[in-house]
């Protein structure tokens, strides 16, 4: 019996041996995780042209310059796609190398020079306030693959007046019901703000609120006329310097 005993541990201890290793082979295993993959090594900057001012129908006056760069040591990556977008204000975008795109949603794609860069000529549309356009990289990249770029379009010069009030009748030596005014806008429609407007009654001895009114936000000036002592037929003048005179007539009764 001790003799059974005795010749019986070996077997286990035997057992035991064998298992031991698959465990700890397993365990290794486990542990061998994949890498995780790498960061871009790219950024797309605006190195330029951003924030401009200029009038609607023209172009601005600084290119706009972007940029796809190595994002550690600055160093520009050639021939690398950029696509350059009209976002608001129905502007354009012409490429220094050729081709164009104009109209809201309208893109140009162009690649980047041996320095990394582009360089695209903003037109502004026709609408005055804020317009918008956007350069985009396709390339992955640290940071934002789309950057937008602001410009203001401002009016452009005075191509149109409205008159209002003209043609009224009143009572002799009262002030008309409506107020005498001109309507300044550019070419596209625009109202033109800020343009002082001369105001006199030329004929029939009347008089005006106000000899000189500077156009509002809406492109208007104006101002009340007080009818002469006269009967009869009665005129007043607006003066827009570098525009024109413009002449308003009235009934006194």
């Amino acid at each position: 019996m001790s003799l059974d005993f005795v010749t019986s541990r070996p077997a286990r201890w035997k057992a035991r041996f064998a298992v031991t290793p698959l465990f700890i082979f397993g365990l290794s295993c486990s542990e061998d995780e994949p890498s995780a993959p790498a960061p871009p090594i790219s950024e797309l900057v605006v190195v330029s042209g951003d924030l401009q001012t200029g009038t609607v129908g023209q172009g601005l006056a600084d290119p706009l310059v972007a940029q796809l760069r190595h994002r550690e040591t600055g160093e520009g990556l050639a021939n690398r796609p950029i696509s350059l977008t009209v976002e608001s204000g129905m502007g354009s975008v012409a490429g220094t190398a050729g081709g164009s795109a104009a109209g809201d949603g309208a893109t140009l794609t162009t690649q980047t020079d041996a320095s990394g860069r582009v360089s695209v000529a903003l037109g502004l549309g026709p609408e005055a306030g804020l317009q918008i356009f956007s350069v985009h990289t396709s390339v992955e990249v640290t940071g934002d693959s789309l950057v937008r770029i602001f410009a203001v379009a401002e009016p452009g010069a005075v191509q149109r007046v409205v008159k209002s009030g003209d043609g009224q009748e009143g009572a002799t030596g009262a002030v008309l019901p409506l107020p005498v005014a001109v309507l300044l806008s550019d070419r596209f429609g625009n109202p033109v703000s800020g343009v002082e407007v001369g105001f006199g009654a030329t004929a029939g001895g009347g008089s005006v609120s106000e000899s000189m009114v500077a156009t509002d936000e809406f492109g208007s000036a104006a101002v009340e006329w007080t009818l002469g002592a006269a009967a009869g037929s009665q005129a007043m003048s607006a003066v827009v310097d570098g525009v024109g005179t413009f002449r308003f007539e009235a009934i006194a009764q």
